[in-house]
């Protein structure tokens, strides 16, 4: 299956192009990605972002280690069968997060690449974490941008490689080291080194928090003391890095927010046992970001974090501990906010087939013609067994599809769509490869 990026067309594609893709029919997104903005870091209570015919709303970040060396089987088809998006990321050991000789880094580059090449469930990778801040080893940009390459590299070989995304390593926010400089800064560095070695940034992940569990802090445009001007405060501290990818002219780069929420210098409590429409407004904040930037959308916002596991500082962040952050959560999914309108894909749930021509969808046959979406709902039309009907407190149905149904009046304009889809989609995601990171002229 062919995912046709919306979003990402008008940028890059002619008008022509343009105007044949958006009136094809509508591909969905591939399984092991979700349509949803919603997630967490750790493995939830999948109740939480409810799988409903088969298209969950929400994504998981989860971590593995794997050293640089031996066999790598990574198996996730029990969520992305239920249309969960799988966020993996893949550290080489639990001390320094990235290898640290080049040996280590050749190994850990192959182990990657065998990790993606046999994994069930997983479209989307993350070259480590937070090299900024070192770890116990004071990485620099140079050395943070030799790895990915080498990752990069030994991806590309593979047959499959096109259906992966392998992110760029979350920055740690408002971090300065005399090794990396301003996170800021060493990112910048780091990308412009794998583009000047003619390498190609798949995507960017993004951690960004609030310094208080507040509505306001949300929306704040403060800036860091002592670096205004360059560093937000509080969590549109995403857009500092939207704003370098921008001045580098990286527009359409699939971009995540693996990590998300309160943050305090310890000793603290990061959360609140309240619900005070944290989580409401974080979301909120975010699709209203995609909404107003097209070319910058963010995939997945994945709050962190679940569990309770000490993440060496003290700070209790278990998320899953509190029962009114529980109920934030749920109201904020509640909501259906989507980055993709087309829905979900799942090998449980294939799209119907026509006796005849087995592929065109068939026709609601009490509207006459296929159903469809209801405003904002940020999903295509509904071919479920469902009745559809509308859940009037949001606004959005109360199923999404994993198919949507042809516009075309007849049999035979139906399949020409499914053609033509099929042939732009293979050509547009060859064009956006080869041409969406290339270097903008002065």
């Amino acid at each position: 299956m062919f995912f046709i990026d919306r979003a990402r067309a008008p940028h890059l594609l002619g008008p022509a192009l343009v105007a044949a893709l958006v009136a094809a029919p509508s591909l969905a997104v591939p399984t092991g990605m979700s349509p949803y903005l919603y997630g967490m870091h750790d493995e939830p209570e999948l109740s939480l972002f409810p799988s409903e015919g088969g298209c969950a709303r929400g994504w998981v970040t989860l971590l593995e280690y794997i050293g640089d060396s031996g066999d790598c089987a990574i198996e996730h088809s029990r969520l992305a069968d239920q249309g969960y998006g799988v966020i993996l990321r893949l550290d080489w050991g639990g001390g320094p997060p990235l290898p640290t000789t080049p040996e280590a880094v050749a190994g850990y580059a192959a182990k990657f690449a065998r990790c993606v090449r046999d994994a069930v469930g997983v479209k989307v990778w993350i070259v480590g974490n937070e090299p900024n801040i070192g770890w116990g080893y004071p990485y620099t940009p140079a050395e943070y941008a030799d790895v990915y390459l080498a990752v990069q590299e030994q991806v590309a070989a593979l047959p499959n490689a096109g259906e992966h995304e392998i992110l760029f390593a979350p920055m740690s926010p408002w971090a300065w080291t005399d090794h990396w400089g301003d996170w800021d800064d060493g990112l910048a560095a780091a990308i412009d080194r794998v583009r000047a070695q003619g390498g190609d940034v798949d995507g960017v992940a993004i951690h960004a928090y609030t310094r208080e569990m507040s509505v306001a802090a949300v929306t704040s445009d403060e800036w860091f003391p002592g670096r205004e001007g360059k560093w937000r405060l509080h969590f549109r501290g995403y857009r500092d890095t939207t704003e370098l990818l921008a001045a580098r002219g990286l527009f359409d780069l699939p971009l995540y927010i693996t990590e998300a929420g309160s943050a305090c210098d310890p000793p603290c409590d990061p959360y609140r046992d309240e619900d005070v429409g944290y989580f409401v407004a974080l979301y909120e904040e975010v699709f209203s970001w995609n909404q107003a930037n097209p070319h910058q959308v963010i995939r997945a916002v994945t709050p962190y974090r679940w569990t309770s596991n000490d993440d060496g500082s003290g700070r209790d962040f278990c998320i899953g501990c509190s029962a009114p952050l529980r109920q934030d959560l749920e109201h904020a999914v509640a909501l259906g906010r989507t980055w993709d309108d087309t829905g979900c894909h799942s090998p449980m749930s294939p799209p119907p087939q026509d006796d005849v021509d087995g592929g065109v969808p068939p026709v609601d046959a009490d509207a006459g013609s296929p159903r469809e979406p209801e405003p904002d709902a940020g999903v295509g039309p509904d071919t479920s067994d469902d009745d559809g009907e509308v859940d009037s407190a949001r606004g959005s149905p109360t199923d999404v599809g994993c198919a949507c149904a042809s516009t075309a009046p007849n049999t035979a304009r139906a399949m020409l769509w499914w053609s033509m889809a099929l042939v732009l989609a293979i050509c547009a995601r060859v064009v956006l490869r080869r041409l969406r990171h290339a270097p903008t002229s002065a």
